[in-house]
């Protein structure tokens, strides 16, 4: 029997046997949204849609990298569908301990992106009020820039680094440019910077009441009108504005991963981040928590001499997390998201 696919935007791959195609899938090579075809099927479909299927028909070959787990693998890592926390952090640490050197070479990267970040904002901080507002217009582009670049990057460098730790376990060893091609990482990238205007504007929308309550307080000479104000914008803010933060910063963890891993749109990636965490709130909120407690104590307890190996960790608990919810979720990838 023959087998085929086609990866977004790359060249068909096929004929294979079924021990190729399987060898493929579970490398990582096949991605979820791939086109598949075997001899026999009538028509191409996307690989996570025929994923479970073929892997009971190949009497139980996992289905690929994305949408199953070689439970019987005795060299390459295994991400298992399991979302439970023993799960999630063992596989984390068994890839990480094995490719350690991959993932705190980019988490260098991503340091030093959020440290250039971080110094231009203090540079805009310091034009502002040396020379005023007119410096220090012309140097919010370039922080808006490095700000944006700071927080996608980690997610893109890690995914692609446990893609290729990956396949280097599973004998099909390829580089970071096989993984996310480089002539394709400006239109992510531009991609991006939409996400971010998305995210300002519904900040602007969800912050605008408090900030009109504040102004129209400070307009007042009357010390129990602000006082009234500082209390209704305190409340406004505990039990509004807050709780809506956790829920879209929880819900939406993972667009980043979705336009680095496929080739969706802004809102599709959004859509996406949002229906692969339908029913784990809570499970997803309590892990990013988790996560962070785990570097910042981590660092904390030993003087900081660890987070160069804690940040990354950290960084690769979230990347197979997300690859867990892909496995979870058969509705996660909108029909756009799905190469056709």
């Amino acid at each position: 029997m023959d087998y085929y696919y086609q990866n977004p935007n790359s060249a068909r791959v096929g004929p294979l046997d079924e021990a190729t195609f399987f060898a493929h899938a579970n490398a990582g090579t096949i991605l979820f949204n791939a086109l598949v075809w075997r001899s026999g099927e009538e028509n191409w479909a996307p690989w996570v849609n025929v994923a479970a299927a073929w892997m009971s028909g190949a009497g139980g070959v996992p289905a690929g990298a994305e949408c199953g787990a070689d439970e019987d693998a005795e060299d390459g890592e295994v991400i298992s569908d399991d979302l439970g926390i023993d799960s999630l952090f063992g596989e984390a640490w068994e890839i990480f301990k094995r490719h350690w050197g991959k993932f705190v070479f980019f988490g260098l990267i991503c340091s030093a992106l959020s440290f250039a970040s971080e110094a231009g904002r203090a540079w805009l901080d310091f034009a502002r009020e040396s020379s005023g507002y007119e410096l220090a217009a012309g140097i919010i582009p370039a922080v808006i820039v490095l700000s944006l670049l700071s927080g996608v990057v980690s997610a893109g460098l890690t995914l692609g680094a446990l893609k290729i730790a990956r396949r280097e376990d599973a004998g099909t060893p390829a580089g970071f440019g096989d993984i996310f091609p480089i002539g394709r990482m400006f239109v992510k990238f531009l991609k991006f910077l939409g996400v971010g205007c998305v995210w300002l504007a519904g900040g602007f929308v969800v912050y605008f009441p408090l900030v009109m309550l504040v102004v129209s307080g400070a307009g007042t000479d009357d010390p129990s009108g602000s006082a009234v104000v500082a209390v209704l914008g305190t409340a406004f803010f505990l039990f509004i504005e807050l709780p809506l933060l956790i829920l879209f910063v929880t819900r939406l963890a993972f667009v980043a991963y979705f336009i680095f891993d496929t080739d969706c749109g802004v809102f599709a990636a959004f859509k996406a981040s949002w229906r692969a965490t339908r029913g784990k709130f809570w499970r997803t909120f309590g892990y990013g928590v988790l996560s962070a407690l785990l570097v910042m104590f981590g660092s904390l307890f030993t003087l900081g001499l660890v987070a160069i190996l804690l940040i990354p960790l950290g960084a690769v608990w979230y990347a197979v997390y997300y690859v867990k919810l892909c496995k979870n979720c058969d509705d996660a990838l909108p029909e756009s998201m799905l190469l056709r």
